[in-house]
């Protein structure tokens, strides 16, 4: 049985905040985790609405109270059935009361909503909604998530700001799709209260998908520099023995593949260098054949996804971090690249390859060195100037600095609760 902690006369009730994402929780999302924590911190409610529960991540995070905590708080979506006799049964069940009933009604007009709000699948979109108390404002993360908030609200399912996140993926539009992109978005341009963005590659590509330039907030994912932080334990780097990391998911766009030539370009040039690649994905054995057919498999280890706590102990016993990302078949780019900026935190210089956002996430030729190129050998030169020991030192201190003045978590999270309850008083006003 639920308890409820009485609200003393003179205190006001906490704000409910709606975050709202796809799977969760997700380990590639540290960020959102990191904006729903510090909003309970702040004294906020929280609910999250979630497509799905992600139980793949959940059993890596299984050990985290604070993620459990969450995940008491998370709601997910009712499915559709395909029948529609048992859909619109379904959705007549989930209306408990009169104003809910005229809200399906408004939902499924399709002048408004089109195929989908005929369909009742607009409805469903929201239907975690519908059995929680009402929020005070909504933090919608990737683009979608904030379209269904505003078909929420036009709806009347809700009445309060809703804040929409983008990441890179929801903004990228291939030229034959960027007609329908720019009418998904249209109304949730025309409706949404204000968009966050993590730099300028991200906004510029907001703007050309229609959104106002007023309504948008330039806000950088920080990095936690309590958690990541340079290692006493890492042995100091010499000619000679360098290791490499590079981070994220094993897909074409995060382009590993640089890192695995490089490697075999810089022990071709004497130096005894390793490679670690963290992530899992579709490229893995694309990625171990290529190591292979370069005879540097014995020098690349492969260790998978990873949890927040093996990659705080593993990231700073590295030396150089590798920014592979590059622009894929698809024309997407990386929008900001939080692990560079998690591995200057430890002092560690980067390597990018600076296309899309990444080359905003370091200072070149002081915290290591943008190659604005996708050919190894175009590193080679940089490498070998900053493997020496005082260079070396110099570039680590720099990135430790630069993250410490520029992505500290504590600041963003600042801004973003300043944005939180500036957009609720005005809303009450």
């Amino acid at each position: 049985m639920k308890t409820h902690r009485k609200i003393p006369k003179n205190q006001s009730k906490p704000k409910l905040i709606y975050f709202l994402c796809n799977g969760f929780p997700t380990i590639s999302e540290t960020f959102i985790l990191g904006q729903i924590s510090n909003a309970i911190n702040n004294g906020f409610n929280i609910n999250i609405h979630a497509e799905y529960i992600n139980y793949l991540d959940k059993k890596l995070l299984e050990n985290n109270s604070s993620i459990n905590r969450m995940l008491s708080k998370t709601y997910t979506q009712k499915q559709p059935p395909d029948k529609k006799i048992e859909r619109l049964a379904l959705a007549l069940t989930l209306t408990k009361n009169k104003s809910y009933f005229f809200s399906l009604i408004r939902s499924a007009n399709p002048f408004k909503f089109g195929i989908n709000g005929l369909s009742l699948r607009t409805f469903f979109s929201f239907s975690s909604f519908l059995s929680n108390e009402k929020p005070d404002l909504v933090h919608a993360q990737f683009g979608p998530n904030g379209v269904k908030a505003i078909n929420a609200r036009l709806s009347n399912i809700i009445n309060c700001p809703i804040v929409t996140s983008f990441h890179g993926y929801d903004a990228h539009a291939e030229p034959s799709k960027l007609h329908q992109i720019r009418k998904l978005y249209s109304k949730l341009f025309l409706h949404g209260d204000l968009f966050l963005v993590n730099g300028d590659y991200l906004n510029a590509q907001l703007v050309d998908l229609g959104c106002p330039k007023n309504k948008i907030v330039q806000l950088p994912f920080g990095v936690d520099l309590n958690l990541f932080k340079p290692s006493p334990l890492r042995t100091e780097i010499r000619t000679g023995k360098v290791k490499f990391i590079t981070i994220g998911r094993l897909i074409k766009l995060k382009n590993q593949k640089f890192g695995i030539k490089l490697l075999s370009l810089m022990r071709e040039n004497g130096v005894n260098a390793s490679y670690t690649i963290v992530g899992d994905g579709p490229e893995l054995s694309k990625l171990k054949m290529l190591a292979k057919n370069l005879e540097v498999e014995k020098h690349v280890r492969f260790l998978g996804s990873l949890p927040q706590e093996k990659i705080l102990e593993i990231l700073p016993q590295h030396h150089i971090f590798l920014m592979t990302s590059y622009k894929d078949d698809a024309g997407r780019m990386e929008t900001q690249g939080i692990v560079s900026a998690e591995a200057q935190a430890c002092g560690l210089p980067v390597i990018t390859l600076g296309f899309g956002g990444t080359a905003d996430t370091i200072r070149h030729g002081v915290t290591g060195y943008n190659l604005s190129s996708s050919n190894p050998e175009s590193a080679i030169n940089y490498l070998k100037e900053l493997i020496n020991p005082k260079k070396y030192d110099e570039f680590s201190i720099n990135a430790r600095n630069f993250i410490s003045e520029h992505y500290d978590v504590e600041i963003t999270y600042q801004s973003l609760i300043k944005i939180y309850k500036s957009l609720i008083i005005s809303s009450k006003n």
